[in-house]
């Protein structure tokens, strides 16, 4: 059986099936290159379990449950926003690209995904995180930040915004 504190990064998904495999870890945010820049703050972990198995089909298949914290950027205010992420899912292998590209879409919870004897298990927790992040975090009570109207003509470093008179410019012509 496979088990593990510190986890793999790649495991044989069909021997992990076959023996009903666990992984059981954390893995830390700053390991996830496309994950690390879309936070805030790129510390803190991800903790996960993953179980091997068979689907009702008796396919080669896993479940994986992930959850951590991680500091986003509020949509509003612009400020960090702690948010607790989590999720996982449910899969089943295949042995080649042809196999998967002959299943039809489906309703079901289940994805399939190609196996192989050399899966990046790294890659399917980070794939589920950046799924799992919200469209538009917020703090439950913020200030919006300020509006391009509202803002002054100099930006927060002095610096001229040459648009912002070509933009006063047209709306006093108009009028």
């Amino acid at each position: 059986m496979f088990e593990s504190v510190s986890p793999p990064r790649f495991i044989d998904v069909f021997e992990f099936a076959r023996s009903g495999g666990r992984i059981e870890g954390a893995l830390a945010i700053a390991r996830m290159p496309r994950l690390a820049p879309m936070l805030a703050a790129a510390g803190g972990e991800l903790r996960f379990e993953l179980r091997g198995g068979f689907d009702a089909r008796a396919r080669p298949a896993a479940q994986l449950r992930f959850a951590g914290r991680v500091q986003l950027e509020c949509d509003r205010c612009g400020a960090a926003v702690e948010h607790e992420l989590g999720g996982g899912g449910r899969y089943y292998f295949v042995r080649s690209e042809e196999e998967l590209a002959r299943i039809a879409i489906d309703e079901s919870e289940d994805e399939p995904l190609l196996g192989a004897a050399r899966f990046d298990l790294h890659q399917l927790l980070e794939d589920e995180a950046i799924l799992a992040l919200p469209m538009a975090p917020r703090h439950l009570h913020c200030e919006p930040r300020p509006t391009e109207a509202q803002a002054p003509q100099a930006g927060a470093a002095g610096r001229q915004r040459p648009f912002a008179a070509l933009g006063q410019a047209l709306k006093t012509r108009r009028q």
